[in-house]
């Protein structure tokens, strides 16, 4: 067990998980309409008499001519599929991690993971006696987004700002109101979205859904004027990368997509001071659709993740890394119990972190890990109630985790869990869990108001969660009340 105090400074510790990574599996099937809309056409706007079934039969589209190796889906998830590509060719699966390090953005994908590990229980942090935990929490509505957010990030003021990347949108919690939709003058869709200490918020990155390739554009956004204006641009054009607020607030942009379905290696930090982007070391290994979580040290944990970015060849990664800002480098550390892409991480009081849920091939787990930073081992904690994966992991001021919504694995469909619909094989969830790092429990909550996933979940100053977009409506908005 980790010798942290746990009454460390918990406002810092909560700066550092209220933002939600905008990295998700099939978040971006549904939002492949979206992108299509921008486009000009395409599948979006086939099904716009009926958004409902649109946007289920777009996600079943897009898996189904992923599958077939045409690869000319414009967004899907993690990654495009480039008409006519070569890139994507079936791995070999006895590569090592190590060979996969060497994959460069336009090689074949060589590819392996999953070798076979057995994990111990994990060490669970002492409760202090006096402590107690209330009863769970409710859903409750708010007001409706009209926008249909994928990032969003919580202001210093309280409120919250909630983007697309084309279009933006600020939540007033206290006044329970969404403002007017404003309008980036360069749409930065499937960019990262990163709050900044004097209050403004990064946008960069993203793909032109014209073409389909990364950009190297980013801009400063501050709530203060209503303008965003343009900053340096970034070493290398990506999308889909993630992105994580250091301490002392720079932000380093972790991997992405270019051009090609493989994910980056390299890595690269903004700083604010100077307005500008410089390269960092690369990572060891090109993983997308990682959960990417900022330790009490400072140092990142990239977990898991993928080294495509969808089928044929896909394949989910049980390795892990840290990257030191101090050094500029990337380490590989232990292993998780089982590959995990698409899974979701929070940051638990006592310093370790929780990561929870995933996919491999396109069927969620329902087991955990835990990782120490003393040890740089996994363990493995308990199961949640229901497998799923594009969830989002929220910790709260009670240092308890809030797992909600996701994509259920096919093999539950015909379950009588009434948070799970099933519109198509990956069916989008309503129901929601907590997590107790004392017991190393989940606790099966809700359901919540509306299935999501790929949402935004943003912890609220007064404790509630927000949670927007990513439902098959897209529109809706509720919070979590503990």
């Amino acid at each position: 067990m980790s010798d942290r105090n746990v009454d460390h400074d918990l406002s810092e510790f909560f700066r550092r998980v209220s933002t939600p990574e905008p990295s998700v599996r099939l978040r971006n099937a549904v939002a492949d309409a979206r992108t299509a809309e921008h486009a000009g056409g395409g599948l979006g706007r086939r099904f716009a008499g009926d958004s409902r079934l649109g946007l289920s039969l777009v996600a079943l589209a897009a898996s189904i001519v992923l599958s077939a190796g045409m690869l000319f889906v414009a967004y899907g998830r993690g990654g495009i599929g480039i008409a006519g590509s070569d890139d994507t060719q079936s791995a070999s699966p006895s590569a090592s991690p190590s060979e996969m390090a060497s994959v460069s953005p336009n090689a074949s994908a060589s590819v392996e993971i999953n070798a076979s590990r057995s994990a111990a229980a994990s060490p669970t942090p002492t409760r202090d006696p006096a402590f107690t935990f209330g009863p769970p929490g409710t859903f409750k509505a708010v007001a409706d987004t009209t926008l249909g957010p994928s990032s969003a990030v919580r202001l210093p003021d309280g409120r919250v700002f909630l983007t697309d990347g084309d279009q933006f949108q600020i939540y007033d919690p206290a006044a329970d109101k969404f403002g007017d939709i404003g309008k980036f003058a360069t749409p930065h869709v499937r960019g990262t979205v990163t709050g900044l200490p004097d209050g403004t918020v990064l946008i960069a990155g993203g793909m032109d859904v014209q073409t389909g390739y990364g950009i190297d554009t980013a801009m400063v956004y501050d709530p203060s004027t209503g303008k965003s204006t343009p900053t340096g641009n970034l070493v290398q054009a990506r999308f889909d990368q993630h992105a994580v607020a250091l301490s002392g607030g720079r932000v380093v942009l972790l991997g992405g997509y270019s051009v090609t379905q493989v994910p980056l290696l390299t890595a690269e930090i903004y700083d604010p001071t100077t307005r500008k982007f410089t390269r960092t070391g690369n990572m060891v290994v090109n993983r997308g659709c990682a959960t990417t979580t900022l330790m009490s040290d400072g140092k990142v944990l990239i977990a898991g993740g993928d080294v495509t970015s969808g089928p044929p060849v896909a394949r989910t990664y049980m390795t892990a890394e840290v990257f030191d800002p101090a050094t500029g480098k990337f380490t590989a550390t232990g292993s998780l119990s089982t590959g995990r892409d698409c899974a979701a991480g929070a940051l638990l009081p006592d310093g370790r972190v929780l990561v929870a849920g995933g996919d491999t091939q396109f069927a969620g787990v329902g087991t955990a890990d835990v990782y120490d930073p003393q040890t740089g081992t996994f363990t493995a904690t308990g199961n949640m109630a229901t497998g799923r994966f594009s969830h989002s992991a929220t910790a709260l001021p009670d240092g308890r985790v809030l797992i909600t919504g996701g994509l259920i694995e096919p093999g539950l469909i015909a379950s009588v869990d009434p948070g799970i619909l099933a519109v198509t094989a990956n069916s989008y969830l309503g129901s929601a869990e907590l997590y107790d790092p004392y017991t190393g429990k989940f606790t099966k909550i809700g359901p919540m108001l509306s299935r999501r996933v790929g949402h935004t979940a943003t912890l609220l100053e007064d404790g509630r969660v927000l949670l927007a977009g990513g439902n098959l409506d897209a529109t809706s908005a509720e919070v979590y009340v503990p």
